[in-house]
């Protein structure tokens, strides 16, 4: 009986012994498979447990490694329990290390339940130094971690704003041009205005009252002004005078030549009140008529006339 339990002993021993020379070779995966070949062999043993949670986490099964670090304290009766924690909040710690790269709140969550394991492992036992680093290194990775978020938040504060007020400025922008396209399209419209054709045609009824009734007096404006001066007279023109005086016509002959009634025009047009405001288009048309009428035949009575000037003979 006694050779079989030492056989067990020393079965035991061996896996485990080759567990921590794995362990040590960073051969995580072999190591776990070593310890827990030793488990089954020696279930109640708390420290062949906490190796087996340690080689579990270094391969990266966490949940298995948190399982057997529970179960290292459950049977160490309390012992080993600021080690399941020390050993929890180096997961935690490493987890929120990993995460802060991508989500700084959840790295922050992490970090904050690693300083709780390690605080209440430091608690358990306080000679221990190592549990004392980790809670400050936790501690500060906290903070950094906190001084990210506020940065963060400040800057999205800040894009936020900038976006806000980009889009302010945009709007006005907008609106202004709005305004400015509006008020061009109000200028455009009122130089565009159709004029009324009859108000074109329309003129100042006195004007036309002084047209109708002295047509001469137009005629006479349209004449070349004579020289104020007699005596400043052209010399020829005098010579012209006094050569040919009978081919001068009378005042009497040339004002009746020059004041013939327009055709087709009746008396009355003639004699217009200065009170009508308006005319009609039908008078409109004759009055211009008239007035051309009378245009030609002034132009063909200065032809006549000089046409029947004589040369002179220059005599210098």
């Amino acid at each position: 009986m006694k050779i079989l339990i030492l056989s067990l002993l020393l079965l035991v021993s061996g896996d485990q012994e080759r567990g921590l020379e794995l362990y040590r070779a960073g051969e995580y995966a072999a190591a776990a498979e070593a310890f827990r070949a030793a488990l089954e062999k020696d279930p109640d043993n708390a420290e062949i447990a906490y190796n087996l949670a340690l080689a579990l986490w270094r391969a990266g099964e966490l949940e298995a490694a948190e399982t057997a670090a529970e179960k290292a304290a459950t049977l160490s009766r309390g012992e080993l329990s600021h080690l399941r924690d020390g050993l929890l909040g180096n997961m935690r710690f490493e987890a929120a290390k990993a995460k802060a790269e991508e989500d700084l709140q959840g790295a922050l969550q992490l970090a904050e339940r690693a300083r709780d394991n390690y605080l209440r492992g430091a608690g358990l036992a306080p000679e221990s130094m190592e549990l004392r680093r980790n809670l400050e290194r936790a501690q500060r990775l906290i903070e950094e971690l906190q001084k990210k978020i506020d940065e963060q938040e400040k800057q999205e504060g800040e894009d936020e704003q900038e976006q806000e007020d980009k889009q302010d400025e945009e709007q006005q922008e907008e609106e202004k041009k709005e305004e400015e396209k509006e008020k061009k399209e109000g200028e455009s419209g009122e130089g565009e205005e159709e004029k009324d054709p009859k108000a074109d045609k329309q003129e100042d009824p006195s004007k036309q009252d002084e047209q109708k009734q002295d047509p001469q007096q137009g005629e006479e404006q349209n004449q070349e002004p004579q020289p104020e001066n007699k005596n400043e007279a052209d010399p020829k023109q005098g010579e012209e005078q006094k050569q040919d005086p009978q081919q001068q016509p009378e005042a009497g002959e040339e004002k009746e030549q020059e004041q013939p009634q327009p055709a087709g025009e009746p008396e009355e047009t003639q004699q217009q009140p200065a009170e009508e405001k308006s005319l009609s288009p039908e008078q409109m048309r004759r009055l211009m008529d008239a007035l051309e009428k009378l245009s030609e035949q002034k132009q063909a009575f200065r032809a006549q006339m000089r046409a029947q000037r004589p040369k002179v003979k220059k005599d210098w």
